[in-house]
């Protein structure tokens, strides 16, 4: 490195040599002149001489100088005076004073080029030192970015008047060329031609007022054709003086594809929405509407109204079964947002936004995130307005189908009393009349003819015995004198001595009359019935047991058994009206009957009835 101070020292010494030259040639012409004119003496030529030596040795020392002038002048003021002498006596004068000045004024300005070169050096110095920090801290710079940019998981290109300048190793991954190859193409080469138009409007310098950064997200075709989305985030900066653009570019392709995958979802769940006869909504954390199909704009009505708390405040709504107003806070979707809580098919009564009445059935479930958090709720509504009208007029015809059957059975019984009293007085009067005469005659007859009557006697009191157990079958009087306990006990010794199957009676029930107690006994009558055409039963067991506000009756037997469900499915379909009619019977009067039985294992079946006034199982059916 050159020292500071060399430019100062060698022009001091350029001029001190130019003037000691100048010097040593005035001497040596004055001395010439003395010489030619007079002759000097020789202290005159040693004062000469030590002028020149010391002009020589001194350089610009005006000290000496005026040292070897004073001497020179006494000298020559000690000859005579002569105009050659003073003369040359003048001009060496003259020339030391010339000297002197140029000398001061040369000290003053290399003094001062002195100062202003220490004060450069100064300022050269801070510069180089500043100079050698910036261009450490550019190597530095440069080094992290060759750092992060190899290790860089995006693509990153430094482009000039479209051409690559500079990619990383991530580039060479996304397009599949090497770096070097990527170095000196065209950008517009990897872009797909459908946005090579839209990038080459991002590469071009910005206008006034526009910015410099600019994202872009475009479709790239790599080395082996294959077609790929990058998402690219480019700047405009200058570079060496001329635009460039550095462009970090990262693979967005499995997230397009998962876009255009969530797209077609979309799409299908629109359409799947469209098609859906339920009106289906979806809410977000406040109650706002943010999705709704048209079936759920036709059951309200327009126009919708979107907001959760307006909706909730201003809808109206009564739950069906009461005719209570709901409350804004008791809709279902309010109970999904803030509690989480999932309703399903509520049936309300609503006034859609154009003033009409709807019935609906209602349900909402909340929609949680993967920290099961709440973000929203689903509505589902069905407009059953018909339906509900409907089952309404079921419903009444229901309940005058189930007075009329309980009027059709009252009928019956009428009918099977009358013909219990026919059968019993008239009938029976009758074969008791005819025994009488049979008797009378008796009395009166031949021995031949004794024999044909005691046999026609035999036969009409046989008949008469059947007559009175027909009568007492079709209204046993012990039903209404001594109750549907006494009547049961009745019939299964009735059944017994008929039938020889063991018939046993267990329980106690009391104060039992009226609809109930006819409808058990006849239950019990077919159940019986049942027994001896298709158990082949050992024994049967009537059980009665009597509970606050319902009777229980149950029948079984020890018999073959049979499939239940194949059963009455045969007696539907070939008009065998036996365990139907026991159940029609039953849920007449609002009570159930269940029958349990399997194949080798006996025969089940009970019957339970409401000691109040029943509700038609036909109705609640229907309901």
């Amino acid at each position: 490195m050159v020292s500071l101070n060399s430019p100062g020292r060698s022009e001091r010494l350029i001029v001190s040599y130019c003037v000691a030259v100048v010097s040593v040639l005035a001497a040596v012409i004055s001395l010439i002149l003395m010489e030619a004119y007079w002759q000097a003496s020789a202290p005159v030529s040693l004062f000469l001489i030590a002028v020149i030596i010391s002009t020589w040795l001194g350089g610009l020392k005006p000290g000496l100088l005026a040292l070897a002038l004073s001497t020179l002048g006494f000298a020559y003021l000690q000859q005579p005076v002569h105009w050659a002498r003073l003369l040359s006596l003048g001009i060496v004068a003259s020339y030391v004073i010339w000297i002197t000045v140029s000398e001061r004024g040369a000290g003053d300005s290399l003094r001062r080029a002195r100062d202003e070169l220490h004060r450069s050096n100064d300022a050269l110095r801070v510069e180089n030192a500043e100079s050698r920090r910036a261009q450490e801290a550019l190597r530095v710079s440069e080094a992290k970015f060759r750092a992060w940019s190899q290790s860089a998981p995006s693509a990153i290109f430094i482009l000039q008047a479209e051409k690559i300048g500079y990619a990383n190793p991530a580039a060479s991954v996304i397009t599949g060329y090497s770096c070097e190859e990527l170095v000196g193409m065209s950008f517009a080469d990897l872009v797909h031609p459908d946005f090579r138009a839209l990038v080459a409007t991002a590469l071009q310098a910005p206008r006034p007022g526009e910015p410099v950064d600019f994202r872009v997200e475009v479709k790239i075709i790599t080395n082996t054709g294959e077609e790929r989305w990058v998402e690219s985030i480019k700047r405009r900066f200058e570079l060496e003086g001329k635009p460039a653009v550095a462009c970090i570019a990262s693979d967005i392709t499995e997230r397009k594809r998962a876009e255009q995958a969530a797209s077609a979802s979309q799409q299908l769940l629109q359409l799947v929405l469209a098609t859906l006869p339920v009106g289906v909504a979806v809410t977000n954390r406040a109650g706002d509407i943010i999705l709704a199909n048209t079936t759920m704009n036709r059951i309200w009505g327009e126009p919708q109204i979107v907001r959760g708390h307006e909706r909730w405040a201003e809808a109206v709504g009564v739950w069906h079964e009461s005719g209570n107003r709901i409350a804004p806070t008791e809709w279902a979707s309010v109970r999904a947002l803030t509690e989480g809580q999932t309703s399903l098919n509520e049936l309300i009564d609503i006034e859609t936004y154009d003033s009409q009445s709807k019935t609906i059935q209602n349900s909402a479930a909340p929609i949680r995130n993967a920290a099961g958090q709440i973000v929203g709720a689903v509505i589902v509504n069905e407009d059953v307005t018909e339906r509900v009208r409907a089952q309404t007029a079921l419903h009444e015809s229901a309940n005058r189908l189930q007075r009329l059957s309980r009027r059709l059975l009252k009928v019956q019984e009428e009918e099977r009393r009358h013909l219990s009293r026919e059968l019993h007085d008239e009938f029976g009067q009758l074969l008791a009349s005819i025994t009488l005469h049979l008797h009378a005659a008796k009395g009166v007859a031949g021995a031949s003819a004794q024999s044909s009557l005691d046999e026609s006697i035999a036969l009409l009191q046989r008949a008469g015995a059947q007559v009175r157990s027909l009568a007492l079958e079709l209204r046993p009087t012990m039903l209404e004198t001594g109750g549907l306990e006494s009547a049961l006990r009745w019939l299964a010794q009735q059944h017994q001595q008929r039938t020889g199957i063991v018939s046993e009676v267990v329980g106690h029930v009391t104060d039992v009359s009226g609809d109930v107690a006819i409808g058990c006994f006849r239950v019990a009558q077919e159940a019986l019935t049942n027994v001896v055409r298709h158990a082949r039963a050992q024994h049967v067991w009537i059980e009665l047991n009597q509970h606050e506000g319902s009777l229980e009756l149950v029948v079984r037997d020890d018999g073959v058994g049979f499939d239940v469900t194949k059963t009455i499915e045969r007696a539907a379909s070939g008009g065998n009206l036996g365990l139907l009619g026991m159940r029609e019977r039953v849920e007449i009067l609002g009570g159930s009957l269940k029958i349990d039985s399997q194949s080798g294992h006996g025969t089940r079946i009970r019957i339970a009835l409401p000691l109040s006034e029943p509700i038609s199982m036909l109705a609640q059916h229907t309901a």
